[in-house]
């Protein structure tokens, strides 16, 4: 599942509920988000693709691989059938639903390029970092990068060895 794709209010449009919940993620077949998307947008659909920079290959890329969103809308199973959809992502029989706002803040940190901005990095590799949260709080280890977005790599003495662990970014501080 994607981050924050569930929704904390499971009304419908149209249904006496908020218009709040109104985007599906759609897993499309490896490398083939682009054309997917397309093929959604030609069958009338509206869609959105989150695009990003690779930090460490610079190359563009779909910050959620392998997925875009479709708003939802009453002939969503007709996705199953679009070329280079694998499926759209459900809870039961029923389509998983996100809120409006999620969208809309992936597209709030846009560039003027239409990217996603990622959060910059506020460690140099290299640096030793103290982990305020989760299972290594208390602990210090040097910073390795971040590879991926929101989480860090941090090497940390462990049972007399080093171990690299990932750390979401909001639980690292500098030492």
């Amino acid at each position: 599942m994607l981050p924050g794709a569930a929704a904390s209010a499971r009304q419908l449009p149209g249904k006496g509920g908020s218009s709040a919940v109104s985007w599906l993620a759609v897993q499309t077949r490896s490398g083939r988000e682009s054309y997917a998307r397309s093929n959604a947008e030609r069958d009338g659909h509206e869609t959105y693709l989150p695009l990003c920079r690779d930090p460490e290959s610079r190359r563009i890329e779909p910050l959620f691989p392998r997925y875009f969103f479709v708003r939802r809308c009453e002939r969503w199973w007709s996705l199953r059938s679009t070329v280079g959809v694998q499926g759209v992502v459900r809870r039961g029989a029923e389509p998983d639903e996100m809120r409006d706002q999620i969208v809309d803040e992936l597209r709030s940190r846009e560039d003027e390029l239409g990217l996603v901005r990622l959060d910059a990095e506020e460690f140099l590799v290299g640096c030793r970092v103290r982990a305020v949260g989760g299972a290594m709080i208390g602990k210090i280890g040097t910073y390795c990068g971040a590879p991926r977005h929101r989480r860090c790599d941090v090497m940390f003495e462990l049972l007399g060895a080093s171990r690299l662990v990932s750390v979401p970014r909001e639980y690292l501080r500098a030492a």
